[in-house]
């Protein structure tokens, strides 16, 4: 039965009608009792994910009966923060009627505990994360702090990470990325190799024939354009032009044009300057795809050749015999035609060996006080001499970097071969020691950084760096797999980007072969 009220003191109570109790005087009221304040909510909880909330404290006390003894506590909050009514005062013991107290309601529910980060490798990209692939992994496109590598391109919720071709980044699966759209080269537009080459970065074929591995004809490459990507050279008596796309093809298509040979291309080899010999003698060329071999100069000449170009192809460097009955340097522009390059002051010259790519600066040989001497042309001006030390017996200046600042050569000695040596205006001659013997510089890298040579024909062609000093290309190309038993080797030219070599190999009594290297 319920609805029994006894007030006592101010505070009214509801008490159970199943309880026993001992008999007593007791007054009958009609009235709602309630039951004590409610206690005060328990601490939140902690959660990664915004956990569930802490219990709360007790209720409060239920309201005391009139007759009867202490109440009951009430009850506890229910987790999460729905609130449980607390248990109602309990009379323990009394004569009259017992009465209930309403019962006390809960505390309130804590609130819920704050959300921390999501953590990097769950697959959801949040907060700052800039991609999330669902690992910790680096080198994938997706750091282990979840930021975009360089060189990928990273999309989804679960990120995709994707090399980007075309940067000049070698990620990922890419074997090459040379930055440029050139679909022709070693790289092709989706940074996949080129013809004949395959592996990292296209380089496992490290040493590749380009002419006819018989012999026949015997062919000799003897330039190569900026990336190593255009050869040219002789081959059967002829220039030839070798691109990975179309192999090796002649610059002749016949006619009165006995013999010609390529020796320097273009910075895209879009170039190629050479030598020809006809009927009128022999003839510096200019050859191009649409307007083929073109004499640089019209009229009978008896010695001719086109031994350098500049980047752009406006300028040609070489020797002829033109002007001097016995040969000297020449240069060319499309501008201004032919003019004689001069002689050192009290001597004499005899060749034009290389332009900058720039094609500001010419490098060449002449004679000075009864010697051999390196010469350094800057335009059509009076040349500088390269000085050689007294226990030499002269200099000879083969090549120059790309922006003409720094020539190169051998200071010559009794006997074969000699140092090699660097020569700024400014600096002088800086020479570079090696355990073997040059016997002639043949070119240099755009940057000046690695010197190409020739030792003796049993050592075969070296390189010199300032970190490494001399090393046999035989040895760096043996040690990347290249097979090269039973062959010799004649280097002549490398790549402005420093990468490529090309030349010529041959087996003992056999006819020489085209060759490009891809030595680092």
């Amino acid at each position: 039965m319920r609805g029994l009220v006894v007030t006592k003191t101010g505070v009214v109570c509801v008490l159970s009608a199943t309880l026993a109790y001992g008999g007593c005087t007791v007054e009958r009221r009609i009235g709602n009792a309630s039951g004590g304040t409610a206690g005060g909510g328990g601490a939140s909880g902690s959660s990664t994910h915004g956990g569930t909330a802490g219990v709360h404290n007790q209720g409060g006390s239920a309201g005391q009966a009139e007759i009867g003894g202490e109440q009951a506590t009430g009850g506890e909050q229910a987790a999460g923060g729905q609130q449980a009514a607390g248990a109602g005062g309990v009379n323990d013991a009394g004569g009259g009627e017992p009465n209930l107290g309403l019962a006390g309601s809960g505390g309130a529910g804590g609130e819920a505990g704050a959300a921390s980060p999501a953590p990097c490798g769950d697959g959801s990209v949040a907060n700052d994360e800039q991609c999330d692939d669902g690992n910790t992994r680096s080198g994938d496109g997706c750091s282990a702090t979840c930021a975009v590598e360089v060189g990928y391109v990273c999309a989804g919720a679960r990120s995709v990470c994707t090399a980007i071709c075309g940067d000049s980044q070698v990620v990922g699966n890419e074997p090459c990325d040379d930055g440029n759209t050139n679909n022709t080269d070693a790289c092709t537009n989706q940074c996949t190799c080129g013809p004949g080459l395959t592996g990292d970065h296209c380089q496992l074929s490290r040493f590749v024939f380009i002419s006819s591995t018989t012999g026949s004809p015997a062919a000799t490459a003897w330039g190569t354009n900026a990336d190593g990507s255009v050869v040219t050279g002789e081959q059967g008596g002829q220039a030839f032009v070798w691109t990975q796309a179309g192999g090796i093809k002649s610059l002749i298509a016949g006619g009165q044009i006995a013999s010609s040979v390529g020796y320097a291309t273009s910075a895209d080899g879009s170039v190629i300057v050479g030598t020809y010999t006809s009927n009128n003698g022999q003839n510096a060329f200019r050859w191009t795809q649409a307007a083929g071999v073109m004499g640089i100069m019209t009229g009978a000449v008896t010695k001719e050749a086109a031994n350098s170009v500049s980047g752009d192809a406006t300028v040609i460097v070489g020797t002829t015999t033109r002007f001097v009955s016995g040969g000297g340097p020449f240069r060319w522009t499309s501008g201004g035609g032919m003019v004689a390059l001069p002689a050192p002051t009290g001597g004499t010259t005899s060749a034009a060996n290389k332009i900058s790519t720039n094609g500001m600066v010419t490098v060449g040989t002449g004679t000075s006080s009864a010697k051999t001497v390196g010469l350094v042309w800057n335009g059509t001006a009076v040349p500088q001499v390269i000085p050689f030390p007294v226990d030499t017996e002269g200099s000879n200046a083969f090549a120059v970097s790309s922006d003409g600042s720094k020539a190169f050569g051998i200071f010559q000695q009794i006997g074969p071969g000699g140092p090699l040596f660097d020569w700024t205006a400014l600096g002088g001659p800086v020479i570079h020691s090696s355990p073997a013997a040059a016997w002639n510089l043949q070119d240099v890298s755009g940057d000046g950084s690695v010197m190409l040579a020739n030792a003796s024909p049993e050592d075969g062609p070296f390189v010199w760096q300032p970190t490494t000093g001399q090393q046999f290309l035989r040895d760096i190309l043996t040690a990347k797999g290249v097979n090269l038993t039973g062959w010799s080797l004649v280097a002549h030219a490398i790549s402005d980007d420093g990468n490529v070599i090309v030349g010529s190999a041959a087996q003992s009594g056999g006819s020489n072969i085209a060759f490009i290297a891809r030595w680092r």
